[in-house]
């Protein structure tokens, strides 16, 4: 998704009462493990974020963070790599 319509739909969810439980993005060339960019960009600290390392398009791998006073801190939101 664009920027934009990524703000859209928040802004859709938030109209229909339905809350979102994460962010999720890719990272093609590095782990799932949250950048400094990652850091920078994230702007809601309830949300799980799930980071999805596309290293290994055969078996991707997934990690969940939380955004916890200015670090992301590995969460267990489910089992990403089952």
């Amino acid at each position: 998704m664009r920027p934009d319509e990524q703000i859209q739909a928040l802004f859709d969810m938030e109209e229909n009462a339905i809350e979102p439980l994460a962010i999720v993005h890719s990272h093609p060339h590095n782990q799932a493990i949250p950048s400094e960019t990652d850091l920078k960009e994230a702007t809601w600290p309830d949300l799980f974020s799930v980071i999805v390392s596309l290293i290994d398009l055969d078996s991707p791998e997934w990690h969940c963070w939380l955004l916890h006073e200015n670090r992301f801190e590995k969460a267990q939101f489910w089992d990403c790599n089952a």
